[in-house]
């Protein structure tokens, strides 16, 4: 089914951001060059911030108003633009309500074919979603080429309008690469954030898998007389005192009201979240195949707040956040499941290792 794009639902708080974001710093400028040049800060501020204004107003409202909608529509059907696909799918998806439920039907009925495939109850896992250099690649990609030219239009109507129209090439190149450029550099901001939150993550994942245990097998030692197992017997370890500092920590940890949840408290939560998502998108479902069939759903009889005859509303869910919240609280439960796993088979190795060298000392 073809998909309609419309302009971003967010489109009006980021034009509102971005007019006040450049209004404080061309105020902050002008204030800073008043007070250095020894003129008037607040005149020369307010100028300023004006023109911060202006030029905010001019810049964020092309962009999200006229070059991103018409981006999106244009490349967002072209698999070799991800980006643009992603947000033609998703802005349809929040502003449309006919291609948001043949959106969100689609979502459901693929899950509902993974479940089949899978056997698995419930609401399965969606597909694989792209690999941590796909998505780096497309944060720091992401809304470059709509801010070259929404900067190269509102630089030359800006030039043209105070300068003259002789003024409007130069002034549409130089204005693209500027916000190229300062696009480019946010988002590049943005993807080594990632990167690093990715290198912690997997740091996590590696210091939570148990290492592989040391073989502890004694080493017997020939005598002329007997032949037995020496046993190294190593003294424990002398008590170590608490610091000051792990002194204060603890103090303040007791008194503190938060506390660190234990892993069966933390997949407790995780699963009534789970539940509440799986929930949510049951109930969509049902009204969305009662749409579908024509029909009114009736609301249950037991209610006796309700009365017969009343139609179902639709459910107040957004049905790709929700498939995304579920996906995350799926990979958290997972995680948590394998951790205990490899807990409980070192805790098992360990124990069959005790036991083999208590036969052995038991043998000799």
């Amino acid at each position: 089914m073809p998909i309609n794009p419309t302009i971003d639902p967010d489109s009006p708080l980021l034009v509102g951001k971005g007019i006040l974001s450049l209004a404080v710093l061309g105020a902050a400028t002008g204030g800073t060059l008043g007070a250095l040049q020894a003129q008037n800060p607040a005149l020369l501020a307010l100028r300023m911030g004006m023109n911060g204004s202006i030029a905010g107003l001019a810049f964020f409202g092309i962009r999200e108003y006229l070059v991103s909608p018409v981006l999106v529509s244009t490349l967002g059907s072209n698999d070799n633009w991800p980006s643009y696909v992603h947000r033609r799918v998703s802005t349809s998806a929040s502003t449309s309500d006919s291609s948001s439920t043949a959106h969100a039907n689609s979502l459901l009925q693929q899950r509902r074919e993974n479940n089949e495939k899978h056997g698995v109850s419930g609401v399965p896992p969606l597909p694989q979603s792209q690999s941590p250099e796909e998505t780096v690649s497309a944060i720091r990609n992401d809304r470059v080429l709509d801010s070259c030219l929404a900067g190269g239009m509102a630089g030359s109507i800006i030039s043209g309008t105070f300068r003259g129209p002789r003024t409007v090439p130069a002034a549409f190149i130089t204005s693209a690469l500027i916000t190229s450029s300062l696009q480019y550099g946010i988002n590049t901001i943005r993807a080594a954030r990632v990167q690093t939150l990715l290198m912690r993550q997997q740091q996590q994942q590696t210091l939570s898998s148990p290492p592989p245990l040391p073989s502890t097998a004694s080493t017997p030692t020939t005598t002329p007389h007997t032949t037995q197992p020496t046993q190294l017997i190593t003294p424990p370890p002398p008590p170590t005192r608490p610091t000051i500092l792990s002194r204060i920590k603890e103090s303040l940890t007791n008194l503190s009201p938060i506390r660190q949840l234990s892993d069966a408290e933390y997949a407790l939560i995780l699963t009534r979240q789970r539940a509440a998502v799986v929930a949510d998108l049951e109930a969509y479902e049902r009204w969305a195949a009662e749409r579908a069939a024509g029909r009114s759903a009736e609301l249950p009889p037991a209610d006796p707040n309700a009365s017969r005859g009343k139609t179902m509303e639709r459910p107040k869910i957004n049905v790709e956040q929700a498939v995304r919240e579920l996906d995350g609280l799926e990979r958290k439960i997972r995680a948590l499941q394998d951790r205990r796993d490899a807990l409980a088979a070192a805790e098992e190795e360990e124990e069959k290792d005790g036991r083999s060298k208590s036969e052995a000392v038991t043998a000799v």
